[in-house]
């Protein structure tokens, strides 16, 4: 498996992952929902803008985070760190996110985007023991 089809597979397992940001030069870190979308590589999340998340994604929207599986055998440690950009969300990544989380509509959520333009994966059974893929994705035609 290529590095592109790892970091697909990881994601779309999962469900859950932590975004860490700094608000007034504090850290903060949240476990937040997401949709895992494709070319760009994107995250689409929930969050309130008045969290202190996101009010510091909002100050400065390079943000960082990781999902991983949670297990205690060594062989089966996985998951992903990742750097990206926090945008609010189009018609089509809303669209993307309500297909994997049909009951969080009526709620009307706040979504974000989470443009991704680095991951560091992550995984003993497919990478071997202690292995790292590294990708970098294009920043062109990202509006800060």
């Amino acid at each position: 498996m290529n590095a592109e089809s790892l970091l697909c597979h990881l994601f779309t397992q999962h469900h859950l992952l932590f975004l860490c940001t700094l608000y007034e030069d504090e850290p903060q870190c949240a476990p937040l929902f997401y949709a895992f979308a494709k070319k760009p590589y994107r995250l689409i999340v929930a969050s309130d803008p008045k969290t202190k998340h996101a009010k510091a994604a909002l100050q400065n929207p390079k943000v960082g985070g990781a999902i991983g599986l949670e297990t205690s055998e060594i062989g089966k440690i996985s998951g992903i760190q990742f750097k990206g950009f926090w945008r609010e969300s189009t018609l089509q990544e809303k669209a993307i996110y309500f297909s994997k989380f049909p009951y969080s509509a009526p709620m009307l959520p706040h979504l974000w985007c989470i443009l991704l333009i680095e991951t560091k994966i992550t995984d003993n059974e497919h990478l071997g023991f202690g292995q790292k893929e590294i990708l970098y994705f294009s920043t062109q035609n990202i509006d800060y």
